[in-house]
């Protein structure tokens, strides 16, 4: 129990602090970020059409009108034209404390749950616990970012590469030490 409390706390810490590093210290994540001068103007377009908070893909055609008669809308407007991911939310409230505070738990659950598994192999060396964890961490990666850029181009698939590698071999170093022991 003491090795699950332990692992848990300096594997959430090591999510946690790589998460800084990643989206903020050294800011791999900027392509996801970009900045752009015209972007009063295009909140200020985008909040007077009335839209709802929502994600949209746009470019795509009405979906309510049928599958074929989407795909045909598509194939007349859009295919070959400029087209859009839109995130729209509509009242900027940044809670940075409850944000930290999310982020951190949800670092420690995972770490807590990781531990479990790991925990479940007998006689783990290093070198299992590196191979595993870098495992779930490329799977993640694969299942959640590397298919939304296969279909939607998403810019920086190489910083969630190194998400999904960095962090989850220094959680193998430490399952290597704490696990099964």
């Amino acid at each position: 129990m003491k090795n699950h409390i332990l692992f848990t706390l300096i594997g959430g810490v090591i999510l946690f602090i790589w998460s800084f590093i990643s989206w903020a210290g050294i800011n791999f994540h900027i392509d996801e970020q970009s900045y752009t001068p015209l972007e009063s103007e295009l909140l200020s377009v985008i909040a007077e059409t009335g839209i709802e908070p929502g994600m949209y893909a746009l470019g795509q055609g009405d979906a309510s009108k049928g599958q074929e008669a989407q795909w045909a809308e598509w194939e007349a407007d859009f295919e070959g034209k400029p087209w859009a991911v839109l995130n729209y939310i509509e009242k900027s409230e940044m809670t940075m404390g409850m944000n930290l505070f999310h982020g951190f738990s949800m670092n420690l659950l995972v770490a807590a749950i990781l531990f479990l598994i790991l925990n479940q192999i007998k006689a783990l060396n290093y070198r299992q616990a590196i191979i595993i964890c870098v495992s779930i961490g490329l799977i993640a990666f694969m299942m959640e970012y590397y298919n939304g850029y296969i279909w939607f181009k998403s810019p920086g698939i190489y910083a969630h590469l190194l998400d999904a590698v960095v962090p989850w071999t220094l959680l193998g170093l430490l399952g290597g030490k704490f696990a099964s022991s």
